[in-house]
């Protein structure tokens, strides 16, 4: 099987965050793991994707207290999401 690329897309204006495989398999289903948070799975149960709501009001915020960053994501400017 072909690997493919992740890519990230941050929806400022609705602060919502996804980050997975483009393009997404067919077959993938979305699981909601709670009101913020979801992942995309394949029939494997292999993790394609992950969308996050409210980033960068709640979450971001919180793993920065608790862990400091866990992704160092970048957009095209070079500015850290």
């Amino acid at each position: 099987m072909k690997k493919k690329k992740w890519t990230y897309d941050y929806d400022k204006e609705c602060d919502q965050l996804f980050v997975g495989e483009y393009p997404m398999v067919r077959t993938a289903k979305l699981f909601q793991l709670n009101e913020d948070m979801a992942v995309y799975l394949d029939k494997n149960g292999n993790i394609r994707g992950i969308f996050i709501e409210y980033y960068e009001i709640d979450l971001k915020k919180k793993l920065k207290k608790i862990a400091g960053p866990i992704f160092k994501m970048e957009n095209k400017n070079g500015r850290q999401i």
